[in-house]
């Protein structure tokens, strides 16, 4: 469920008017009354984290222990927002932070942090959906994701409705346009850097997200 407020924001959003203009991230942040700040542009480690990645490749706990206090949130979020489940999601980063551990002194990531681990949080939420799914295909049975939401009931607040038609419109978008789209509205990531996380081109990127947001609005149109 999205926090108390995020729901309303991501409507006033998506009716501001000039919703398709995917290309401005500023414009995006603004819209949910907070600043954008400056996005690198680079696809390479930060000056600043280059010497961070240093240290974990010579085994310094305490360097390893920032960049996990750092990028966790984020990871653990999107994980989430692909499976539905808490528990998968703390799976999906233990493991992801476990494989550099494990691989600390060959470890070098050829991109910001903040881009390599969501990207790395996205491709093992889907192995490990895909996994499940062939795991349980032949007892019939697929791990239910966020699309589960339990159906309002006529008690239910107004707030409650809203909130619950938005996780489930945006559990059901094709999962490039559910990726994309969550990596602007929850990371707030540039189209360039979201292009970057998915492996594909900026164009591209700006295009999954119009198409999601174009989407969302269909769906939620009652909400206005």
């Amino acid at each position: 469920m999205p926090p108390a407020g995020a729901a309303a924001a991501l409507i006033d959003f998506l009716f501001a008017g000039d919703s398709d203009d995917s290309e401005s991230p500023a414009r995006d942040i603004r819209a949910r009354g907070r600043t954008a700040a400056p996005y690198p542009s680079t696809s390479a480690p930060s000056a600043a984290e280059a010497p961070l990645i240093a240290r974990v490749n010579a085994g310094d706990r305490d360097a390893f222990s920032l960049i996990y206090r750092d990028h966790y949130a984020g990871m653990w979020r999107l994980a989430h927002r692909l499976t539905g489940s808490d528990d998968i999601a703390c799976d999906v980063v233990h493991d992801i932070f476990l494989n550099v551990w494990h691989k600390r002194a060959s470890w070098a990531p050829h991109a910001t942090l903040r881009e390599y681990f969501l990207r790395a949080a996205r491709n093992e939420s889907l192995r490990v959906l895909a996994h499940d799914a062939v795991v349980h295909k032949h007892a019939g049975v697929v791990r239910h994701t966020v699309t589960s939401t339990p159906a309002a009931t006529d008690d239910v607040s107004v707030q409650d409705d809203l909130e619950r038609a938005v996780v489930r419109a945006i559990a059901e978008l094709p999962e490039r346009q559910r990726s994309a789209f969550l990596l602007r509205w929850d990371e707030e990531l540039s189209t360039a850097a979201i292009g970057r996380v998915l492996g594909i081109s900026d164009v591209a990127a700006g295009k999954l997200i119009a198409k999601a947001q174009r989407t969302l609005r269909d769906v939620l149109q009652r909400f206005r």
